[in-house]
């Protein structure tokens, strides 16, 4: 299993990295990109640890601009509140529909636009979003709400010369500097894989302001990518000194901890973060991961149920609450999330996990239905999100074991009256033996959570 991303490559030398550290003045640091609502980590792979509460992301803020229309406003302000009572798909589709009213009544409504782009993000919805943050950005380009959001959008599709690029050009456009732009591609660059341009962006900050915290965060999470995790250490250490109530500062040092193999110090770490801040669901997430990792699923269990009861729209940490208990053998449990999960994304994958908990709970009528229905709803090329072709090779798998069993009790029946079966009921009884099936054991990218490295400050 690899539930952590710790495969970092050496572009320089120790002895190079360490004159980088030396000439800026003083270190300690922080994620760096100019966002601050804390980020929820996201276990399965549903891009790169960028969801966050409805409640931190929409824009809320009464409107000013005199022009405005009331009955835009009001409109506007329903689409908010419709935003964040988001329970089901039909719910974000409303908001949706909602501001999509809002910018046709009002074209240059700019902060309509951000919503709708996110809402349809959240929705997966990705190129819709991308020409709807182009469109607020044709009739303002300077719209920095609208770069960074689409910048955001190809970082999340690993679009990194895209986002530089658009970053870039507004920052030559402005005559001031923008902190949140700057923080945002010393991030890109260090995703991109220019550590140098990277650093010299951090750098050019410390020289202004030794202590600027985005800068020096910045900074050790390059070094940590470049897998120099004594520096990143030794910089995330200041920043504690400098900001001790600063949470995400110990969660990154958990994070270095775990690509280190320190698991009892990453534990440590983790819950420092969260004695430092009770609401930081990104700590609560990494140390549930951990805890997945390790096989101790009632502590998982207790950790990702406290996550969903601080974020009940964070369906990533119910699929991993599902996990821990398909491994403490909690199994309707575990069927209980799956069916609140199907009911709220509507993924078929969930029907999946749905007839594994019924097969465990030994329902196996049940449990076939689900398995044809899963087979049913996908098709013959099920895709990526919904467990792809290994989901459906082992569904059908599934449905010739529990075939099996049927005439396995058939043999059963039949040697109670005749004589002659005990040879092919043995048979079948050793193909049989154990008919629970692992769910943790063959979905291994369940447990792959990828540990993000903090908010962006």
């Amino acid at each position: 299993m690899k539930q952590y991303i710790m495969i970092f490559k050496y572009v320089e030398d120790h002895m190079k990295i360490t004159k980088i550290i030396l000439s800026i003045a003083s270190i300690s640091f922080i994620v760096g990109c100019a966002t601050t609502s804390k980020r929820t980590l996201v276990s399965t792979k549903i891009e790169n640890s960028e969801e966050k509460k409805i409640q931190s992301e929409l824009i809320k803020r009464e409107v000013k601009n005199t022009k405005t229309k009331p009955e835009v406003r009001k409109a506007f302000l329903e689409g908010v509140n419709l935003a964040e009572k988001a329970q089901s798909i039909a719910d974000f589709d409303a908001a949706i529909a909602v501001f999509k009213q809002v910018v046709e009544m009002d074209p240059i409504f700019l902060e309509a636009y951000i919503n709708l782009g996110w809402l349809l993000e959240r929705r997966g919805n990705k190129e819709e979003a991308e020409k709807i943050y182009l469109t607020a950005l044709s009739y303002d380009q300077n719209y920095k709400l609208a770069a960074l959001a689409l910048s955001n959008l190809y970082k999340s599709q690993g679009a990194y010369k895209k986002a530089i690029t658009l970053l870039e050009d507004l920052k030559k456009q402005e005559k001031n500097s923008i902190p949140e732009i700057e923080y945002t591609l010393m991030g890109l660059y260090r995703l991109s894989g220019d550590y140098t341009t990277a650093l010299a962006l951090a750098q050019s900050k410390l020289e202004k302001n030794k202590n600027d915290i985005g800068a020096l965060n910045n900074s050790a999470l390059t070094y940590a990518k470049k897998g120099d995790y004594d520096l990143a250490v030794l910089v995330l250490k200041q920043i504690i000194a400098l900001k001790p109530e600063l949470a995400y500062a110990y969660n990154n040092l958990g994070v270095i901890s775990l690509r280190q193999k320190k698991f009892d110090e990453a534990i440590s770490y983790f819950n420092q973060a969260i004695a430092k801040d009770k609401s930081f669901l990104l700590a609560y997430r990494n140390l549930g991961a951990l805890y997945l990792e390790n096989n101790q699923y009632t502590k998982a269990s207790q950790i990702f149920l406290r996550v969903t009861e601080l974020n009940p729209y964070d369906f990533a940490a119910y699929n991993d609450l599902g996990l821990a208990y398909m491994g403490t053998r909690e199994f309707t449990k575990a069927r209980k999330v799956y069916e609140h999960l199907y009911e709220k994304e509507k993924n078929n994958a969930y029907i999946f996990k749905i007839a594994v908990s019924l097969n465990n709970e030994k329902s196996y009528e049940e449990s076939r239905t689900y398995f044809e229905k899963y087979l049913k709803e996908t098709g013959s090329m099920p895709s990526a999100e919904e467990g792809g072709l290994a989901y459906a090779q082992k569904a059908r798998g599934y449905l010739e074991r529990l075939e099996d069993m049927k005439k396995l009790k058939s043999l059963e029946s039949q040697s109670a009256t005749m004589g002659g079966v005990e040879g092919e009921k043995r048979g079948k009884e050793e193909i049989l033996k154990d008919d629970e099936l692992d769910l943790l054991d063959f979905n291994q990218d369940e447990k792959q959570t990828k540990l993000d490295e903090g908010p962006q400050q």
